[in-house]
């Protein structure tokens, strides 16, 4: 018996197309989430009304990118995609959220020490004075943290699969009960009609048999 390697496998895997989708689109909202940032908070600002053609396009990039993975997520009923994507997603969450976490810490400091620069009247103080708002926090988390809920979507849809397949293995044992059954027939003594063994009421005129 031979055997496959790993890498083999994946090359030769007919799943390798959304192995492949998964890991494009976890990375490009990772990339457009930290550019989006940039657009919006570069150097520690808050984020300004005057949008700018870079932030519309980070903004529908994420969008694009989320919508495809929810179309993948539906499409992934099988194991491998399942497994390959959650190391994906996994590690990718794993890394961007403590940092995500380490930036507000950031952001926090420098508001603080910027506090302190402008009480002394160094110069350039309160460049920094402003950090990002509670509601742009929360949106760049989401972004961060679509793929992980997005993939789970995914893992919810292949779990629910596994009952159809158990249902199917049934059949043919559903299919064979009536088969055991057809030998002996019990008449009817109403409408003289021929009734399974078990039937407690007649098939055509309801009479208790």
């Amino acid at each position: 018996m031979t055997t496959t390697s790993p890498r083999l496998y994946f090359w030769n895997s007919p799943h390798r197309g959304k192995i492949l989708g998964w890991l494009l689109g976890v990375l490009v909202l990772g990339l457009t989430t930290i550019g989006l940032k940039m657009h919006l908070t570069f150097l520690g600002w808050a984020p300004s009304l005057v949008f700018t053609f870079g932030t519309f396009a980070s903004v529908a990039v994420i969008i694009a990118a989320a919508i495809a993975l929810l179309r993948l997520a539906e499409r992934s009923g099988n194991r491998t995609t399942i497994v390959a994507s959650a190391i994906f997603v996994f590690v990718y969450s794993a890394l961007a959220v403590p940092t995500f976490i380490a930036d507000i810490k950031s952001e926090n400091d420098r508001y603080a020490e910027s506090l302190r620069e402008q009480a002394s009247g160094q110069f350039l103080a309160g460049l920094f004075s402003t950090p990002a708002p509670l509601w742009f926090r929360a949106f760049i988390l989401l972004c961060i943290l679509a793929p992980l809920a997005i993939w789970i979507r995914a893992f919810v849809v292949y779990s629910r699969g596994h009952p159809a397949r158990e249902s199917t293995k049934e059949t043919p044992r559903a299919q064979a009960e009536p088969v055991a059954e057809s030998g002996i027939r019990v008449r009817c003594r109403s409408c003289r009609s021929l009734n399974a063994e078990s039937a407690k009421f007649c098939s055509e005129c309801g009479t208790q048999l």
